[in-house]
């Protein structure tokens, strides 16, 4: 055991974890943890001017470097600042522990400036959500922090920390590890996995829907084998498998409303590693086919359609397994062989889609204004393979998902949980994750309206991230919405509720000290986008994109 104050136990259990980071906008409770960073060099404190800022921040970073992403907060009204990233990382499964200091606690029942119940603030989002009452509490509460966050299903946790607790001694033992090892990956039940590859080779058409689930479990080689083995249509998550493979029949998200694509031709459905369905808007009828549904979070197994089988597993343990089940019923020859026919019919179908979406490309090169699809197009002739797009463009991500080459490297990073503002942030917390990585931003103009201040941080510690804002002068799903909508606004053309005028993001970014340019010629872009890349400083680039374009597949908007 070795004694140290408790302020010195939170520091040390951070860097147990081996995190380099905490993304913090701090105050004057936070003040003994800030002192304390200071005796471990290791740590960077990385200033953001806004808790939504920060915790978007530690979001990116977890998501790319596979360990808990740490945030540190001012008491409650920078708790509720950062309430809509803890909600997002619940949504998307992402480890974050998110520290917030608290007024004194002998003074608490007097109710002081700034203080509430901080639990009761966070519980509903957070897996665990606690306030330290004693110092001697603070190393057990940080390493079941640490843990609760890594362990599937992952999320956010929250500790509030009394500012003058941290001053007192603990005493301190060995520091447990979070890292996931077999133990965190659950095995589905047996029988259930047998029954699911008896569906599987007994369907004529089944599709797999795949989530951002796989890719967090490590579970890419395994989709592709289980894939290749039952001769399933895939529908995944951008950066799972690459653009190329000859069983990806297109991009999906977890919504109800995208399904329509996946199910066509459909008699059973397996989804991995995703909720089965979110509803944005709700869609009327149900889901008429067989369901397996296959996640590490038995919450989401069954909870909004009924399955005919529900496995909680983890989904690297579990596309394995069910390969592997697979494989031994594959008896006769001629079973195999029908399976390859069928794999080179689903090829086929992939070639002649993957050659009329380069033609539709092409007829949307030229416009003017600028096509969403000309700048997704020239972004895929410029940018390796190797680079990650974080992606908040909302109605402009449409064409990213449609028309982008992504490999399978996980080149994608999207936030399915769905409040604005966490693009930004996650893509300085990627690139610092991941520094040799190129990492760009490609955003909305509404959502970058929630994140400018995240200009300055990147300004100040040269984070190299080139940020594309698809500048289209309004917050598009609101006014395709109104005009699907069919009221009183759309009879008049009113839609200035939803319209953004005025704002000149090469301006605003100057004066947070990223240098950006405006692209408003189609011919431009190219030119644009490699001096972005180039540069080796963050940039931003404003493309103003068409303002009638209400994204792929859906309606042009007045």
């Amino acid at each position: 055991m070795v004694t140290m104050t408790a302020k010195e136990a939170v520091c040390q259990a951070i860097q147990s974890q081996g995190i380099e980071y905490v993304f913090g906008n701090p105050g004057t409770t936070e003040v003994p943890f800030l002192d304390a960073l200071t005796r471990f060099p290791n740590i960077r404190y990385v200033l953001a001017l806004h808790e939504s800022m920060a915790a978007a921040m530690a979001d990116g970073y977890a998501r790319v470097s596979g360990r808990p992403g740490v945030a540190n907060v001012h008491t409650t009204p920078g708790v509720a600042n950062s309430l809509g990233m803890i909600f997002n990382a619940r949504r998307d499964g992402v480890p974050l522990v998110v520290l917030a200091g608290q007024q004194f606690a002998h003074s608490l029942l007097r109710e002081p400036m700034l203080s509430a119940d901080l639990v009761q603030i966070t519980e509903q989002f957070a897996k665990w959500s606690y306030q330290i009452n004693r110092p001697e509490e603070v190393p057990l509460a940080m390493a079941r922090a640490f843990k609760t966050s890594m362990q599937p299903p992952q999320g956010p946790v929250f500790l509030a920390l009394p500012r003058d607790l941290l001053d007192e001694e603990v005493e301190v033992g060995r520091w447990p590890s979070s890292a996931p090892g077999p133990a965190y990956r659950p095995r589905g039940d047996q029988g259930d996995i047998e029954r699911a590859a008896e569906l599987l080779l007994g369907a004529k058409s089944p599709v797999i829907l795949v989530g951002a689930g796989v890719r967090a479990s490590g579970a890419i080689e395994e989709l592709s084998a289980l894939a290749e083995t039952c001769a399933l249509r895939v529908y995944a998550t951008p950066g799972i498998l690459p653009w190329d493979h000859p069983l990806l029949c297109g991009g999906w998200r977890p919504m109800r409303h995208e399904l329509k694509a996946p199910l066509q031709g459909a008699d059973l459905v397996l989804v991995v590693g995703s909720p089965v369905f979110r509803e944005f808007p709700p869609v009327a009828g149900v889901v008429d086919m067989p369901i397996i549904h296959l996640d590490a979070d038995p919450w989401e197994v069954g909870k909004n359609y009924p399955t005919c089988l529900g496995i909680v597993a983890d989904p690297r343990a579990g596309l394995e397994d069910l390969r592997q089940a697979v494989e031994r019923r594959i008896g006769k020859k001629s079973q195999r062989e029908a399976l390859r026919q069928r794999c080179r019919a689903i090829e086929a179908a992939n070639q002649d889609s993957r050659a009329a979406r380069a033609k539709e490309l092409d007829t949307r090169w030229a416009s003017v204004p600028i096509s969403a699809a000309r700048l997704v197009g020239e972004m895929g002739r410029i940018l390796g393979p190797e680079t990650l797009i974080v992606d908040e463009a909302t109605r402009s991500s449409t064409y990213l998902r449609y028309f982008y080459p992504f490999g399978s490297s996980g080149g994608y990073m999207t936030c399915e949980g769905g409040c604005l503002g966490w693009g930004l942030g996650a893509a300085l917390g990627a690139k610092l994750a991941q520094p040799q990585r190129p990492v760009v931003a490609f955003l909305g103009d509404g959502s970058a309206c929630f994140s400018l201040q995240a200009l300055w941080t990147a300004a100040r510690y040269q984070i190299a991230v080139p940020i594309i804002v698809c500048n289209n002068g309004v917050y598009m799903a609101v006014k395709s919405a109104l005009s699907l909508y069919g009221g009183e606004r759309t009879e008049q053309g009113n839609y200035d509720c939803a319209e953004l005028r005025g704002i000149d993001f090469v301006a605003l970014a100057a004066s947070l000290g990223v240098e950006g340019r405006r692209v408003e010629r189609p011919q431009d872009l190219r030119s644009s986008l490699e001096w972005s890349m180039t540069q080796g400083r963050p940039t931003l680039l404003e493309v103003m994109v068409d303002p009638q374009d209400g994204g792929y597949g859906f309606a042009r908007v007045p």
